[in-house]
């Protein structure tokens, strides 16, 4: 088994790396789950998760479907790689089979092949039975500093990937309500503002609104959530594109602007979403957030298909390869 450490923590086993997966991910793997970590020169380079293939999958299936995600690795420069498989030795092995298969044929080095079944995980590695018996090992997750650590680090898991995905769900009830009845204020303040000022072009007076907008939404961190009328007539300047575009000139950089960005997906009126969801996507793309940044563009496709980012959604993005939050690991091989 090769040694993983970190800069920010210390990973050096297999329990190590399954207990800090799920805050890796920003969620616990359920069974059926296959992670994916690839490296570059001892550097995590992607961390994502796809499903386990069916008991029974043909599997030159399965292979023709580890060739395409190890050549997305490959374009992305690893040159080792790791996959946890999540459930019982039927599903998992035939996967692991495939990524040993493949991985002879295009010369990627394997790191670990693991399977978690139930609270016993095991290697398709490792053939030492002292490290690896074939019973497996129970993983203790108490028993590993991983936890604590990533919690000082702020890192959350969540507890499962429907709740994760969540935090780009849209708002329902009574929430839903206030947030249409303010939409429909802001759209009556617009059309004021253009009204009173219709001597100078529309797009500068729409520039210039967002721009204050946008100023006076990112400088308190501690006013969010927005209240529902400054939240309504952000989104409302933002389905303008020159807003959007300052909106991101202000937001590039800034990670913690994504908590913005997720709220106001959740709470922008579906005809005006594309935008916001679309600076959420970015956002958390830029902190390597896939799976998250995956959900709000799936938001526009359902919600506003004609919108741009719809396209890039549905063509731009492999389905079976969605990546999630990297952080900073390095891997080093104890020989």
């Amino acid at each position: 088994m090769d040694d993983i450490t970190s800069t920010r923590w210390s990973i050096t086993s297999p329990a190590d790396l399954l207990v800090a997966v799920p805050y890796l991910l920003g969620f616990h793997p359920d069974d059926g789950d296959a992670v994916w970590v690839a490296f570059r020169h001892q550097r995590l380079r992607w961390m994502g998760a796809t499903g386990l293939p069916d008991p029974g999958t043909d599997p030159a299936q399965i292979r023709a479907v580890v060739a395409a995600i190890v050549a997305r690795f490959a374009e992305l420069h690893a040159t080792s790689i790791m996959m946890v498989g999540y459930g019982p030795p039927e599903q998992v092995t035939p996967l692991a089979d495939a990524v040993r298969a493949v991985a002879e044929q295009t010369g990627i080095t394997i790191g670990d092949l693991l399977r978690l079944t139930g609270n016993r995980y095991h290697s398709y590695q490792c053939g030492n039975p002292a490290c690896c018996p074939p019973e497996g090992r129970i993983l203790d997750p108490d028993a590993s500093p991983i936890a604590a650590q990533a919690t000082l680090a702020g890192l959350v898991a969540f507890p499962d990937r429907r709740q994760y995905l969540g935090q780009v769900a849209p708002i329902t009830g009574s929430a839903r309500q206030a947030m249409t009845r303010a939409t429909a204020r802001a759209r009556s303040r617009l059309d004021q503002e253009l009204d009173t000022h219709r001597e100078t072009p529309a797009d500068t007076i729409i520039t210039n609104l967002g721009q204050s907008a946008i100023h006076a939404a990112v400088a308190d961190p501690n006013r969010w959530p927005l209240p529902d009328d400054e939240a309504a007539w952000l989104t409302l300047l933002l389905a303008h594109d020159g807003v959007r575009d300052l909106a991101w000139s202000h937001s590039n950089g800034h990670p913690e602007h994504l908590a913005l960005w997720l709220d106001l997906t959740r709470r922008t009126e579906p005809d005006l979403l594309g935008n916001t969801a679309g600076l959420c996507a970015l956002s958390a793309f830029q902190q390597g957030k896939d799976i998250l940044a995956r959900a709000a563009l799936d938001r526009i496709v359902h919600d506003d298909p004609t919108h741009p980012l719809a396209t890039v959604a549905t063509t731009g993005i492999d389905e079976r390869l969605i990546g999630t939050d990297p952080q900073d690991l390095t891997q080093t091989t104890d020989g």
